[in-house]
């Protein structure tokens, strides 16, 4: 088995991790098209705007393969640290790639002094959810919503910097 190697992105990865999304959450669930161009325009937004340094976007290889992707937007002005464009393709599941963008994306956090971060998710992402609590995000919100023109449960988890006295 090839190593994972994680890195900043390169000529064409943008577009692969717009087109993963799309395919991916189109498989699952059934969303459109406008799905896909809302992560192209957020994706866009994170690279054009890197807030300080603040931001980052990794991107997974096993080999000469794109694997995989997350991202840190740290754009927030209220301080939040948001992590987003997570995704692990379907043949690279199981071999470590989702731990490893989690955690390169934890360590960015920790080095950039993210206090708090968010993500939104939707239900049934299992896989995901288990590698989020794994971190210590926890589930603070769930709701219907029907952005993408069927019911889907949202869910937003969040991360706080443990404190002195809880560590």
């Amino acid at each position: 088995m090839a190593a994972i190697r994680l890195a900043a992105p390169g000529a064409g990865d943008l577009g692969w991790i717009v087109a993963e999304h799309g395919r991916y959450y189109r498989d699952l669930l059934g969303l459109p098209l406008s799905f896909e161009a809302k992560v192209a325009e957020g994706l866009a937004s994170l690279v054009l705007s890197p807030a300080d340094g603040r931001s980052a976007v990794f991107v997974a290889w096993l080999g000469d393969e794109r694997v995989g992707s997350v991202a840190i937007d740290g754009s927030d002005p209220q301080g939040w640290g948001r992590l987003r464009f997570f995704i692990v393709s379907e043949a690279a599941r199981g071999q470590g790639v989702g731990r490893a963008l989690i955690d390169s994306a934890m360590a960015h956090c920790h080095a950039c002094g993210f206090e708090r971060m968010y993500l939104t998710t939707v239900a049934g992402l299992d896989a995901a959810r288990r590698l989020y609590e794994a971190s210590g995000f926890q589930l603070a919100d769930a709701h219907e919503d029907a952005t993408w023109g069927r019911r889907l449960c949202e869910q937003r988890f969040e991360w706080h910097r443990p404190t002195e006295a809880a560590q």
